[in-house]
């Protein structure tokens, strides 16, 4: 990718951790001219020794201080900033806020501050920039606007909405990819808050690792697309494909994923080898098998409650050995984004509701799944 030194290029969101390393990308791709938008300026070191680098290096720059939702205030900073800059030729909207919680207590204030940089902020950015002579127009979405994250209902609202406006883009004759970005390691928000609950989501979803020179070079694909390589104006990455049932993430459930069983045939014999070599240990029977085969109440019980263990560990990335059910939830740190998903688990495969605060306050994991059992339709030995 050849970048020209005689255009301008805007970065929203650009002095984070993923914009400064496109940022540094681009500068080496011939980039001499580059305009960022941030709401709070340089606020960082890293942000600042950016900034010095790019002095150094002779690149011209400019930061448009404001919130990139303002249409009004963004159109007028770019004006004035584009008169003594060259013409504007691309465009990387990677602006983002994070604000996880359950939907269900989710405040309204909680979904809008979410939902606005990637919504009323990527509008903004595609109208104000209409008249100019744009080569590219990329949009940093989410992989979670393609198959869910837990507590994220707001962030992938907005994803999806940058998805179908890289769409209308496209409609309209104009440039715009929409990049679904998965689990990004060495830079960005996963890489500088290593073991947060975001991180131990994407981890749960099945997401694969995205190295930088990877995202880089998925970045390049887009903003040199001819259309003929991303059709669609929608990237996704980072989705990982399994053919091991007791591992699959909730969305392979979805019929909008189901192709994913079929994109890597190899994983069919690794599954079969973990199969056969699992015999020995006991096969690990479905929850509905497992409870309509139980020829006693309490043999339903210690199945279910095994189930449950291996089904938290996998959730809490920790050993099955580890776990006992003994001890509640909360012993674990189950929260109640873990508990949202334990919920959905036991209505799909024991067709069981069981509320989120009944999961957290059980006095123990062999307690819930004595209560699960106690309600279970399928159930055949009473």
């Amino acid at each position: 990718l050849v970048l020209s030194p005689d255009a301008s290029y805007l970065l929203a969101g650009g002095l984070g951790g993923l914009g400064r390393s496109i940022s540094r990308w681009m500068v080496s791709c011939g980039a001499r001219n580059l305009i960022f938008v941030s709401r709070t300026g340089i606020s960082s070191p890293e942000g600042a020794e950016l900034i010095e680098q790019l002095r150094l290096a002779g690149v011209a720059h400019t930061i448009l201080q404001c919130d990139v939702a303002d249409e009004e205030r963004l159109s007028a900073y770019l004006s004035s900033a584009l008169k003594t800059m060259p013409p504007l030729r691309g465009v990387i909207q990677g602006a983002m806020v994070l604000k996880d919680q359950v939907f269900a207590n989710m405040s309204f204030d909680t979904f809008v501050n979410t939902v606005r940089p990637k919504v009323q902020g990527s509008w903004a950015l595609h109208h104000a920039t209409l008249q100019q002579p744009l080569d590219f127009f990329v949009l940093l979405s989410s992989a979670a606007s393609f198959v869910g994250n837990a507590g994220q209902s707001n962030y992938a609202a907005g994803c999806a909405y940058q998805v179908a406006l890289a769409s209308h883009r496209r409609q309209l004759g104009l440039p715009a990819t929409a990049i679904d970005v998965g689990k990004v390691t060495g830079v960005g928000f996963v890489a500088e808050n290593a073991g947060s609950v975001s991180e131990q989501n994407l981890v749960r979803l099945g997401m694969l690792d995205i190295e930088e020179v990877e995202l880089l070079a998925m970045l390049e694909m887009a903003m040199a697309d001819s259309s003929s390589r991303i059709p669609n104006g929608h990237l996704v990455t980072g989705i990982h494909s399994t053919n091991d049932a007791a591992r699959l993430p909730p969305w392979a459930r979805d019929p909008v994923c189901c192709h994913m069983d079929f994109v890597r045939p190899h994983l069919r014999a690794e599954a079969g080898k973990a199969k056969g070599s699992g015999a020995a240990e006991g096969v690990q029977q479905p929850l509905p098998t497992l409870l309509g085969s139980a020829s006693s109440v309490a043999e339903a019980e210690a199945g279910v409650t095994q189930a449950l263990l291996r089904k938290l560990a996998r959730s809490l990335l920790m050993r099955h050995e580890e776990m006992d059910a003994k001890k509640p939830a909360s012993t674990y740190g189950v929260d109640s984004l873990v508990a949202v998903e334990l919920r959905n688990w036991f209505s799909r495969e024991a067709k069981v509701e069981v509320p989120v605060f009944e999961i957290l306050q059980a006095s123990s994991l062999a307690t819930l799944a004595a209560r699960v059992v106690g309600r279970s339709p399928l159930i055949k030995a009473r």
